[in-house]
């Protein structure tokens, strides 16, 4: 049975709970988007992607502006304090205007046509950084096809 769940988390509710993560509060996929401001959120931060996350390969997708130094600082305490896989890569995302008439619209096809129609138009972009995260798995020495030993620095992406 495939079921989607969504729920605000208080992080810090993460650092008090004693245990592991368990398979009644473990994920398959945590998507979480423009949510780390400030250093002391990194902690209580990782945290919860640790506890969330189960061993078998589940994945968070975290979604940042590129520039905000915190996430950078993130990335590091998931690497060398929680010990997990974790790549950064950078996106670009473009702001356009939509009239109503069109965000009514429920035809897939509609959207397609309002897009090559519009690809032009749009007012700006903005970079981002598209953060994937899961457990290493333990069971390999190999670490030729683990990216923890980097860290991404903001000068690494443009």
């Amino acid at each position: 049975e495939e079921k989607v769940q969504i729920q605000k988390l208080d992080w810090f509710d993460f650092l008090f709970d004693e245990s592991n993560g368990s398979d009644e509060i473990s994920y398959d996929t945590v998507i979480a988007s423009d949510c780390a401001y400030l250093n002391s959120q990194i902690v209580p931060l990782s945290e919860a992607i640790a506890k969330l996350l189960r061993d078998d390969g589940s994945k968070m997708h975290m979604f940042a502006p590129y520039n905000r130094a915190v996430i950078y600082d993130l990335v590091q305490q998931l690497r060398e304090v929680k010990e997990m896989d974790v790549r950064v890569d950078d996106i670009k995302l473009s702001k356009c205007r939509v009239k109503q008439s069109e965000r009514d619209a429920t035809d897939v096809a509609l959207w397609r046509k309002w897009g090559r129609e519009r690809k032009n138009s749009c007012t700006s972009t903005s970079k981002f950084v598209h953060i994937v995260a899961s457990h290493r798995d333990r069971s390999s020495n190999d670490c030729e096809s683990c990216n923890h030993h980097g860290s991404t620095k903001m000068t690494d992406i443009d």
